[in-house]
């Protein structure tokens, strides 16, 4: 929202370090030009070049469910939903590491809620 709207972004490594918990998403595509949690995460990254990936991650995953109250979502545990994506990193990284994850060309394969397949990439 903040570059679409030409702002400034919030100072994320301030409200890190002063111990807030973060957490990202998404609500609409007035104040956006995507829905996509990774795009976001993507924005957030160039932002703020010290956030790591992990942390990332967690602002995407287990953050945004504790900051809606949701204590079975956002981490895979026994007895919790099942619930999550599936990532291929671009093609050509030789690998895998967890910020392959937040790539522009990182793509999503498959998305599972409560353990049945909600979406499938086209193959090909």
């Amino acid at each position: 929202s903040a570059r679409f709207f030409d702002h400034p972004f919030a100072d994320a490594a301030r409200m890190r370090e002063a111990g807030l918990e973060l957490c990202l998403g998404t609500d609409s595509l007035a104040s956006s030009p995507s829905l996509s949690l990774l795009d976001e995460a993507r924005a957030l990254r160039e932002a703020d070049v010290e956030i790591t990936d992990s942390e990332l991650l967690d602002m995407c995953t287990r953050s945004g469910a504790e900051a809606l109250g949701f204590d079975n979502l956002g981490v895979l545990k026994p007895g919790g939903a099942a619930d999550f994506c599936v990532v291929c990193p671009p093609r050509g990284t030789g690998g895998f590491n967890l910020g392959d994850v937040f790539d522009p060309g990182a793509f999503v394969v498959c998305t599972v809620t409560n353990g049945e397949v909600r979406y499938e990439a086209p193959s090909g």
